[in-house]
């Protein structure tokens, strides 16, 4: 809300120059700045999150920490921007469009990284994670991200633009739509993977008695999205068959189910068959493995 509210502000800054006079623009100015409160304050009374989610939106120090420098970074050179501005000075208007994308960006990523909803993986900073390519379902960042991003190509484009070839912006597009293709090509493989799951589920009703299901076949998921328990529970809703699976130890005469496939992706993609299968293994054989 802070850019929105900011623009607003610099279209209307003659009128809200004037403390002298109360304006319209004032008391909108002020109505604007108190929406996010007055949610948070709606939210905090009418609709608390439940037990399992009160955490979810709770700043940490180390989160703040990690959300915070962005945001310095990106301030320094722009405050060394706003001063060369202040004293009359040249300033190149590719670095003023890199700095201020760069800023935006940080804002956007502020209650990500704040949050502790980027922790790194693997020991990686989390910075990285938020543009790994296996990124589940961490990478929604709405619409300030990706102007934040944008703003900042454009400058970037400014600063090499050798001979007006635009490479920069050549370069990141081409990567864009080619990154995007074939994202787009995982998703659609997953729509017809979560309705193939379906029937596949469908074939061991009153067969045998499901103590748990893992997911072998992660090509075929949208940037290694993994299903969570109430998808699983979905999709053996829909199948008509129990959603209990307790795990073979609490179960030992049950079954485990491990979803597998043969075929290759762009085979997959092209005839919408995935191949899928259930590797079936009874719960003893399990326990007798795992010692």
């Amino acid at each position: 809300m802070l850019l929105p509210f900011l623009h607003f502000v610099w279209l209307n800054k003659v009128e809200l120059k004037n403390s002298k006079k109360l304006s319209v623009v004032h008391i909108q100015t002020f109505l604007i700045a108190l929406l996010p409160i007055t949610y948070l304050l709606l939210r905090k009374i009418f609709w608390p999150p439940t037990k399992d989610w009160t955490d979810y939106h709770q700043v940490t120090s180390a989160g703040l920490r990690v959300a915070l420098l962005p945001i310095v970074i990106g301030l320094v050179p722009l405050v060394f921007i706003a001063m060369r501005k202040a004293k009359n000075l040249s300033v190149n208007f590719g670095l003023t469009l890199l700095v201020v994308g760069f800023l935006v960006t940080a804002l956007a990523l502020f209650p990500y990284f704040a949050g502790d909803l980027y922790v790194g993986y693997a020991g990686r900073p989390a910075y990285l994670t938020v543009f790994e390519f296996r990124a589940d379902w961490r990478s929604r960042h709405q619409l300030l991200m990706p102007l934040g991003l944008a703003l900042s190509v454009v400058g970037l484009n400014e600063l090499f633009n050798w001979r007006k070839k635009n490479f920069v912006f050549v370069a990141t597009v081409a990567l864009s739509v080619t990154l995007n293709m074939f994202w787009g090509s995982q998703y659609f493989l997953m729509s017809h993977k979560q309705e193939q799951l379906v029937e596949l589920f469908a074939t061991t009703k009153n067969k045998i008695e499901i103590a748990s299901v893992e997911d072998q076949a992660m090509q075929f998921n949208g940037r290694g999205a993994s299903f969570r328990s109430y998808e699983w529970n979905g999709f053996m809703t829909l199948a008509d068959i129990s959603t209990g699976r307790p795990g073979c130890e609490a179960l030992p005469s049950g079954t485990a189910l491990t979803l597998k496939s043969n075929t290759p992706y762009l085979k997959a993609l092209v005839t919408r068959d995935l191949g899928l299968y259930f590797e079936v293994k009874p719960c003893s054989e399990v326990l007798a493995e795992n010692g």
